[in-house]
């Protein structure tokens, strides 16, 4: 009869060895900015970005370049957007829940549906229709 444990000590080994390789998660690198949760890319230059599905849940991105970026379902849950520019960006599905976007720079052609607002609201059920509130919408970006 064959011996087992040598067959069960190696499968064990493969198991722990295929285990910690999953800890090691790589994430995409954009304009010097790793594509994370938690991320910090002050004045970060994403602008055109196919960030589609991204997780920047609770990211600093205060002042970034984001014009004309790909948001489209991303995760940008309490994300810091202050004096981020906007302008152009697909926004769609997106969730902004509990973002901070005061000094937000856009210019009126940013696509929204569906979007989580950092209120908590839809943008399709707002006046303005977007997660911009209609009286900052009246100002000319800063």
């Amino acid at each position: 009869m064959m011996n087992k444990l040598p067959i069960l000590s190696l499968a064990s080994a493969l198991l722990a060895i295929l285990a910690a390789c999953g800890d090691d998660q790589r994430f995409a690198v954009i304009g010097g900015c790793e594509i994370r949760p938690g991320t910090i890319c002050l004045e970060a230059n994403l602008a055109g970005a196919n960030l589609t599905g991204a997780q920047l849940d609770d990211a600093d991105l205060r002042r970034a370049n984001l014009s004309g970026a790909l948001l489209t379902d991303a995760s940008l849950r309490s994300t810091d957007l202050r004096g981020a520019n906007i302008s152009g960006a697909n926004l769609v599905g997106a969730d902004m829940a509990g973002s901070e976007i005061d000094d937000l720079r856009f210019d009126g052609t940013e696509r929204w549906g569906n979007t989580r607002c950092p209120n908590g609201s839809n943008s399709d059920q707002n006046e303005s229709r977007s997660c911009i509130p209609p009286r900052a919408q009246d100002q000319p970006p800063p």
